[in-house]
C-alpha cells in the first residue's frame, strides 16, 4: 500500500471510530461555533476584490494609510528605544530617520510545537522582555509593521487592529499563536503563556491534546469534550465546506492555546 493510500485510509478508520464511539455525545454537545458563515455580502464600505493591471500591483489603499500612519507615528520612537542612538552599531540615530527599514515577521506552520517554539521567538524580539532588551533583540518585535503565518490546512484567518494593524492570515501552528495573541489584545508572550494572574488564563499546555480530562477514555468530561471537537468540525462540513482529518487537530490546539481573558 503506497503512503498516500495509508494515510487515506488511516483517516477514515480515525472518522469512523470516533463517530461510532463518540455519536451520541455529539448529539449532546452541539458546537456550531467552529463553522464559517457562508454566502454573506462583503462589509461595506470598501471591497476585499482589488483589481489591477498585471504590470502594476499596487497596495491597497488601507494598507498604504496603515503605513502610512505607522511609519509616521509609531516607528520612529520603536527604532529609537531598540537602537538608543545607534552609535553602538556604527551609525548616527539623527541620520536614520526616514530611512527605516520596513520590517515584516513571519511564524511557520506545521503544529503544537511551532505554535509554542513561535512564541518563543517572538518573546526573544519583544521590548517588553527585560531579559531580551538587556541582549539587544528586545525591540525588533515593535519595528515590524507586518506578522504573518504559513504552512499547513484549516485556516484560522484574522485581521484585527491592535500593535499591527495589518495581520495576515494564518494556518495551523502559526495561526494558534497569532489568534491567540489577537484575541488577548496582544499582551506579552509571558503573560499570554503563563497568564497574568487577573483576567489573562495561561496556554493550557499541561493538558493532554487527546484525553485532557483523565488517561481514562470512558471519562464522560473526555467524551464531552470530543463531542464538542467533532461536533464543531461537523458543523463545518454541513456548510459545504472540506474538512480534512487536520481540522480536528487544529481546532484542539487552538481551543488550548487561545482561549479568550475571562
Amino acid at each position: 500500500m503506497s503512503t498516500p493510500d495509508l494515510v487515506l485510509t488511516l483517516q477514515l478508520a480515525l472518522q469512523i471510530v470516533l463517530t461510532c464511539v463518540l455519536g451520541s455525545v455529539v448529539a449532546q454537545n452541539p458546537v456550531n461555533s467552529y463553522a464559517p458563515t457562508i454566502n454573506v455580502n462583503c462589509p461595506s464600505p470598501g471591497s476585499l476584490l482589488r483589481t489591477f493591471p498585471p504590470h502594476a500591483q499596487p497596495l491597497d489603499t488601507s494598507e498604504v494609510k496603515y503605513i502610512s500612519t505607522r511609519e509616521s507615528i509609531v516607528i520612529s520612537n520603536a527604532w529609537s528605544n531598540w537602537l538608543g542612538n545607534a552609535s553602538d552599531i556604527g551609525y548616527n540615530f539623527a541620520d536614520l530617520q526616514g530611512k527605516f527599514p520596513r520590517i515584516g515577521i513571519a511564524i511557520g506552520g506545521e503544529g503544537y510545537r511551532t505554535a509554542q517554539y513561535g512564541a518563543g521567538v517572538l518573546s526573544g524580539l519583544d521590548w517588553r522582555n527585560d531579559t531580551a532588551r538587556e541582549l539587544g533583540t528586545g525591540g525588533l518585535l515593535q519595528v515590524a509593521s507586518y506578522l504573518a503565518t504559513s504552512s499547513g490546512e484549516c485556516s484560522f484567518e484574522l485581521t484585527l487592529p491592535a500593535i499591527f494593524d495589518d495581520v495576515t492570515p494564518g494556518i495551523l501552528g502559526g495561526s494558534w499563536l497569532l489568534g491567540s495573541l489577537v484575541m488577548n489584545d496582544w499582551p506579552s508572550l509571558r503573560e499570554l503563556v503563563y497568564g497574568n494572574g487577573a483576567g489573562l488564563s495561561s496556554w493550557m499546555l499541561d493538558l493532554d491534546l487527546i484525553v485532557p480530562s483523565s488517561p481514562s477514555l470512558e471519562d464522560s468530561n473526555n467524551q464531552a469534550y470530543w463531542g464538542s471537537v467533532l461536533a464543531s468540525v461537523e458543523s463545518k462540513s454541513n456548510n459545504g465546506l472540506y474538512v480534512p482529518y487536520q481540522c480536528h487537530a487544529s481546532f484542539i490546539a487552538l481551543t488550548l492555546v487561545s482561549v479568550p481573558p475571562a
